[in-house]
């Protein structure tokens, strides 16, 4: 007979939780909507994306029955005002909050200049957390990268250019491909950076693209020793729905795991039912809504443990 232990990790973007005059009104509601994604999951370790601060969390845990026993771990925000938090149960070991106004970009040749010099920078600060769960010793990750909404030419001020046919759309969108690719490298070499004796990586988050692009592909690290693999691939494809955007259904949260890890991964789950598709029109800030356009994804994690004669100590297991 095997006992079996478990760990749950999940990853939300829970849509413009920040405080603003235009947003106070719909907060209180928000809060609780997010919090029953809380508790649908309980999880062990969350990651949410645009979230505010540190005291709208604790909101939303107020409304959670468990709220009380995750620690909080606050990255900070953007210009936007929307940061990455971690919540766990279990004890965090360490912490760090990464951010980084000059991403380093590829050059053809050795020698060759800087590209892009100070215009890419990580849009909002990475999240890193250690914790102990399952045996092993585990650093997850979250980030939000940049969207696929096209970034348009700036002129000398720094002010937005509109584009002019074809060949300037295929430029803006190119630009939010590099970026997200810059994104993508710099949490490459975080993970190759934790990824040391028999450590666990874990990299959650809103990576606004899917999981056979560029970006994703990139931070996975396809191929190479230390390759991230997707927890999406345990569900049938037509389940693997995160958001809806102008009625085209996509994965663009994941949930990515070293190979150990990985190879423990017992079920994953997209909180997708009542999804739906919110207009967005770039030139007008769309009105605050107390769902999400994206879904909570929820990966479970079980390794067996031989029953010996002696019944197990559960004192320091993860809480399921």
């Amino acid at each position: 007979m095997l006992v079996r232990v478990k760990l749950v990790i999940a990853t939300f973007n829970v849509k413009d939780y920040f405080d603003s005059p235009r947003n106070a009104p719909v907060l209180p509601s928000k809060a609780r909507e997010i919090a029953k994604h809380l508790v649908r999951a309980n999880a062990d370790v969350v990651a949410m994306q645009e979230v505010g601060s540190e005291a709208l969390v604790r909101d939303v845990l107020a409304h959670v029955p468990f709220g009380a026993s995750y620690t909080v771990c606050f990255g900070g925000t953007d210009k936007r005002g929307i940061g990455n938090v971690i919540l766990s149960r279990l004890p965090v070991e360490e912490v760090e909050h990464h951010t980084e106004e000059n991403l380093p970009f590829p050059v053809f040749r050795e020698g060759d200049p800087e590209p892009f010099p100070g215009r890419l920078r990580l849009r909002r600060p990475v999240v890193r957390v250690r914790i102990s769960a399952l045996g092993r010793t585990i650093h997850v990750l979250t980030a939000h990268w940049k969207s696929k909404l096209p970034k348009r030419l700036e002129d000398s001020l720094g002010e937005e250019v509109r584009w002019e046919g074809g060949v300037g759309k295929a430029e803006a969108e190119l630009r939010s491909l590099v970026s997200r690719g810059a994104e993508a490298l710099y949490m490459r070499r975080l993970v190759e950076r934790h990824a040391v004796g028999n450590a666990e990586i874990v990299v959650l988050g809103d990576l606004n693209d899917t999981d056979s692009s560029i970006p994703v592909r990139i931070v996975r690290g396809e191929g190479t020793p230390g390759e991230l693999f997707s927890a999406a691939g345990k569900t049938p494809a037509a389940a693997r729905v995160s958001t809806l955007h102008r009625g085209i259904p996509e994965q663009i949260d994941h949930v990515l795991a070293s190979g150990a890890l990985h190879a423990m991964l017992y079920e994953v789950r997209f909180f997708n039912e009542g999804l739906r598709d919110h207009p967005f029109d770039p030139d007008v800030e769309s009105d605050p809504t107390i769902d999400s356009d994206h879904a909570m994804v929820v990966a479970e994690y079980r390794v067996p443990i031989a029953e010996t004669h002696e019944r197990p100590s559960t004192r320091n297991l993860p809480r399921s």
